[in-house]
């Protein structure tokens, strides 16, 4: 069962600000679930332990790592790379490599019109890089997340009205 939004909207430029990366992370948490044998499942039928989702993640690396290729996106190696870290699980260099060759500002910087958003987004691309090359695989790293909730309700504290969506990035692979 794979999630798929009707229409993509982002309403925050960190790695996983938007609905495809949601989606993505779904996919990847659907496969990774996918490995639960008959007794896991059945003992933990709501929520799976922290202790569990390194070794669900090590059994389905192979098909994360495929689905992520399958998808075409270079988001979808950036969101990969997040779930990794979120669970301190292992991280070949062959995929180490993969993620930053996609998280490259050369990808988007063409993509804003304006500076605030260019320098947003390279804020939270530059934070992920060097997260992802200091990445060992011993210890939880996070990314900012900012849910869509997160961002109204800032806004809101703000008194800001102007709207929260923002234009989506094109995280088609290709050569630069």
């Amino acid at each position: 069962m794979k999630y798929k939004p009707k229409k993509i909207q982002t309403w925050s430029y960190s790695i996983e600000g938007n609905d495809e990366a949601s989606a993505l992370s779904f996919d990847f948490t659907y496969i990774k679930n996918s490995y639960l044998t008959p007794e896991e499942n059945k003992k933990h039928p709501r929520h799976i332990p922290d202790s569990m989702h390194e070794i669900l993640i090590e059994k389905s690396y192979d098909q994360l790592v495929a689905h992520a290729y399958e998808k075409k996106s270079r988001l979808a190696f950036m969101v990969l790379g997040c779930d990794l870290m979120l669970f301190a699980s292992r991280m070949t260099e062959e995929l180490k490599r993969t993620i930053l060759k996609y998280s490259d500002w050369e990808y988007e910087k063409h993509q804003f019109k304006n500076s605030k958003d260019r320098k947003e987004r390279k804020k939270f691309l530059d934070d992920f890089r060097n997260k992802i090359k200091n990445y060992d695989g011993t210890k939880v790293v996070r990314v900012p997340f900012y849910t869509v909730n997160r961002v109204i309700d800032e806004k809101r504290e703000k008194e800001d009205t102007t709207p929260i969506w923002r234009k989506n990035i094109d995280y088609s692979i290709r050569e630069l």
